[in-house]
């Protein structure tokens, strides 16, 4: 972090000072010309260059503060030592008196070079001379209009020097005591009559009573229109209402004056500003005034962070009459307060994770704040000299006074758990931007461990040495001629060259040419280092492949070269290498019978590596192994390249796992189907996608057939049910009418055959006989009708299931328990319902057969457009995997899945030893033709 580094500054109003500075200097050149200087009678030589000493301080006003000072006070002090010794010249009898607008341009120079010289200074002081320069400035400019004496000229110079006082004062902060003054003297001005020269007020008749005081709300009007800050006047009361204000107001709310005046001055704020606004105007009903921080709502929507002062106004009876309020926008302040506590809070960051101890000091030299790390090394606590708090202290003054580094000797301290540490300190003083020292800081270096690896250098050579001995690696020193002058055990055990052998002798020929004219080159210092695989004697005098680095030791000049030969036995990874060439070879092979090529996506780079058999895929040749990022979405179809980019980015910002089926097109035109898959994995510093890319345009085709012979087959067979119940229903009508009606008839002529019977008893046993075998076999007929398609259905879902339900209970004698919504039957189409109907008698049936239940619940509750439609029992459930793997098994089970799938319902089964569940949920709203 940089210690002088500035906060951000307040947003500025256009500077304009640059365009007067130049205007300045073309008035002053011009002014001497001798036809200008006549035009101009009061522009003299001190005027010129007071004229532009005060634009060159406003110009140089942020850059420069201290030269701007220097420039508004110097001329102020030109204008008023001009005009004392012209009026001192003047004062003689034979002079003559200076022109009518002299006083007024003296006057107006003064008053810009105070005006320049507030811009210079502090922001509380700077705000109150703007303004009052300002005030002053359009009282000048002001008056030399009225005048009758100034030239033109001197007119426009002041109106200009008033405009710039007031566009400056526009962007300042509007002081509260300005404010009370302004009111004390409105209050003032109520009270005492103006000049004589303004006419005077009526005087009252005797007998008739006194003209009524000034209006203090007229008053406030007034000051509304002269302020060129945001004002408003508001009522008095439980429910505040805006009386009147003035452009600015209306404008920083982002409003016209006219759609403020009678609104509510709540509606102007946030919710949130309510109670401290009533709280602020309770105060000023007291106190006469209050400041509070408000949130104005623009009329965009935005809010606004504002400073409001509130001013009690009260009439001549001396009771409240209304609020002046003053509103000023401060969300650039806010801004600049949230970025001083940011860079506070990372300062605080910072000095808490340095490892070194930091003190900071105030511009005395007292210590003000520490880090943790000096509270780790136990020295903040210590008042005593030696490198405790005072010894700091010390040398924090001497960094003041000095306005330099200053740095202590070594130390030696026991930190807070004891260990002896070696401690330098550093102060160094902390400047302005003006140069003045504000603070001081001191740094603690701990230099222990610089002294240890002064201890640790003592014993490197031992160590070499060590290392040298019982490296695993092969090391040897060697002379320019290649003469073994030292080795270690690992390269007795590799290279078959002792000391005072030479290792050129150890290697194959068609290696020792290369090697040797490498020595020489290294020994020369024309080469760094030398490495290679060359083919070694070994001891056991078998040629192996070796790894060899040759490099220059360094040394003195009058030194004897060495040069230092590492080897490593490389004949295993050799023979790895051709393994996995041959790897390589058959993996090609593997891939083009497979119909797979391999792709590599380096994230960084944005490029895309092809293997061979990739290329030979998409129709690229071999000199498009390394492709561009987006080639790809090139030769895909446009409606698949959406679906491609989504999966891209969530396997490179996800879960870094890319599967996708997509089309792209080969050169010659043919579309293809390819399959994609690839992982995530790290290549270094960087990521990489690795996948591979597989025809499956055969395999697409395949499964798009199955899957169409597949829905060819479940229409099948959703036609082939709907057949079935409609002859079920057509058979039971005609059971049910026409054998219903044949029996009925017999059972009539079979009564009346048996009144006119004699009275045998065998004749009348036999004829009751016959007619509880036709009521058995009516009863037959009107149970095998209900059960092909019971009539119930007609009458509703709710009453087909209660009928089947008291059924169930009466075959299997189990107690069946409804949950119906009688007072709500469901408005369904007679395939929905009559698929409905079969699923909970399917259920039932699987019950009866299987579950062993001795109670069975059955339910059916609307929920919304849902309807909810469950089975449930006690029974003791089943495996699903072991039903399915019996010959025929399941079969019941798979027709209700299919039937809801017809109909667009949704079905779930749960088993378990407890029972078995089943439940259905319908959309009663989605038509059941279109699942």
């Amino acid at each position: 972090m940089n210690p002088h580094a500035r906060l951000p500054r307040m947003p500025q109003p256009p500077d304009l000072a640059a365009a007067g500075l130049v205007v300045a200097g073309v008035l002053t050149l011009a002014s001497l010309w001798p036809p200008v200087q006549a035009w101009l009678p009061e522009w003299s030589l001190p005027t010129r260059l007071a004229f532009l000493m005060v634009v060159g301080a406003l110009w140089g006003r942020q850059a420069h503060p201290r030269l701007a000072a220097a420039l508004a006070a110097g001329a102020t002090l030109l204008v008023l030592v001009a005009a004392l010794s012209q009026g001192l010249a003047h004062a003689s009898a034979d002079a003559t008196w200076p022109p009518a607008g002299w006083a007024s341009l003296r006057l107006g120079l003064a008053l810009a070079g105070l005006l320049a010289w507030g811009c210079t200074g502090p922001a509380p002081a700077r705000a109150g001379w703007i303004w009052l320069g300002a005030a002053a400035q359009l009282g000048v400019a002001t008056s030399a209009w009225a005048a009758p004496g100034p030239s033109w000229p001197t007119r426009a110079v002041l109106a200009l020097l008033a405009l710039g006082a007031l566009w400056l004062a526009r962007s300042q902060p509007v002081p509260a005591g300005l404010i009370r003054r302004l009111e004390g003297g409105l209050n003032w001005l109520r009270q005492h009559p103006g000049p004589s020269h303004l006419p005077a007020p009526p005087v009252a008749a005797p007998g008739t009573a006194p003209a009524a005081p000034a209006d203090p709300r007229e008053l406030s009007r007034s000051l509304l229109q002269l302020a060129g800050w945001g004002m408003a006047m508001v009522s008095l009361g439980e429910e505040p209402r805006i009386l009147a204000c003035n452009p600015a107001f209306a404008g920083l709310l982002g409003h016209d004056v006219e759609a403020l005046e009678g609104l509510l001055e709540r509606r102007c704020l946030v919710p949130a500003c309510w109670v401290a606004l009533a709280t602020a105007r309770a105060q000023a009903l007291i106190q006469g005034s209050a400041q509070v921080e408000l949130r104005h709502r623009h009329h965009n929507g935005d809010e606004l962070a504002t400073l409001a002062h509130l001013t009690l106004v009260r009439d001549a009876a001396g009771q409240p009459s209304h609020y002046l309020v003053s509103v000023q926008d401060i969300g650039a302040l806010k801004q600049v307060q949230q970025q001083a506590l940011g860079l506070a809070t990372q300062l605080h960051a910072v000095l808490e994770a340095m490892p070194v101890g930091v003190w900071i000091g105030d511009a005395q030299g007292q210590t003000e704040r520490v880090n943790p790390a000096v509270q780790s090394l136990g020295l903040y606590g210590r008042a005593e000299p030696a490198c405790g708090r005072g010894d700091h202290e010390s040398l924090m003054r001497r960094a003041v006074i000095t306005g330099d580094v200053v740095r202590s000797g070594l130390r030696s301290v026991l930190d807070a758990q004891g260990v002896l540490r070696e401690i330098q300190i550093t102060a160094k003083p902390i400047f302005d931007a003006r140069g003045r020292a504000v603070g001081v800081l001191a740094v603690d270096e701990d230099l222990t461990e610089a002294r240890r690896s002064a201890l640790a250098l003592r014993h490197s050579s031992e160590l070499l040495e060590r290392i040298f001995n019982a490296s695993m690696a092969g090391m040897a020193l060697v002379n320019e001629a290649g003469e073994v002058v030292r080795c270690n055990l690992a390269w007795r055990l590799l290279v078959d060259a002792m000391e005072g052998q030479s290792l050129l002798a150890t290697l194959a020929p068609a290696d020792l040419i290369t090697v040797r004219e490498e020595l020489a080159a290294i020994a020369r210092g024309e080469h760094g280092m030398h490495m290679g695989e060359h083919a070694v004697r070994r001891p056991a005098a078998a040629l192996a492949w070796t790894s060899l680095a040759l490099s220059r030791l360094p040394g003195e000049r009058d030194e004897q070269v060495r040069l230092l030969v590492q080897a490593a036995d490389v004949e295993a990874r050799r023979r790895a290498d051709e393994e996995i060439a041959a790897a390589r070879l058959r993996l090609a092979a593997a891939q083009r019978m497979a119909g797979m090529g391999e792709w590599r996506l380096d994230i960084d780079r944005g490029l895309v590596i092809c293997s061979m058999e990739l290329l030979r895929l998409l129709g690229y040749g071999p000199s498009d192994q390394v492709l561009p990022r987006g080639s790809w979405i090139e030769r895909m179809p446009p409606e698949d390249r959406a679906s491609y980019a989504a999966a891209l980015e969530r396997a490179l910002n996800g879960d870094g796992r890319l599967s996708l089926d997509t089309r792209l097109k080969r050169p010659d035109g043919e579309v293809m189907v390819v399959h994609l898959h690839a992982v995530m994995q790290r290549s270094g510093s960087g990521r990489v996608l690795m996948g591979t890319l597989q025809d499956v345009t055969e395999r697409k085709r395949i499964e798009d057939a199955l899957r169409s012979s597949r829905e060819q087959l479940r229409a099948l067979v959703v036609y082939e049910g709907q057949l079935i119940e409609d002859e079920r229903k057509r058979i039971a009508r005609e059971v049910h009418d026409e054998l219903g009606q044949l029996v009925t008839a017999l059972r009539m002529d079979l009564s009346m055959l048996r009144q006119s019977l004699p009275e045998e008893p065998q004749a009348l046993e036999r004829a009751d006989r016959m007619r509880q075998t036709m009521a058995t076999m009516s009863n037959v007929v009107r149970h095998v009708a209900s059960h092909l398609r019971p009539g119930a259905l007609d009458m509703g879902l709710v009453a087909a299931i209660e009928w089947l339900a008291e059924d169930f209970s009466l075959r299997w004698e189990t107690r069946c328990q409804l949950e119906l919504a009688h007072d709500l039957e469901p408005s369904l189409p007679e395939s929905v319902a009559l698929a409905l109907f079969r699923a909970v008698q399917e259920s039932l049936t699987n019950i009866a057969k299987h579950a062993q239940a001795t109670q069975v619940t059955i339910g059916l509750e609307p929920r919304g457009t849902l309807l909810h439609l469950t089975v449930r029992d006690n029974g003791r459930g089943f495996d699903p995997a072991v039903v399915a793997a019996r010959r025929g098994g399941g079969l019941g089970l798979l027709g209700m899945r299919e039937r809801m799938l017809a109909i667009g319902a949704v079905i779930d089964i749960a088993t378990g030893p407890n029972g078995t569940v089943v439940d259905i949920l319908y959309d009663m709203d989605k038509n059941p033709s279109t699942p």
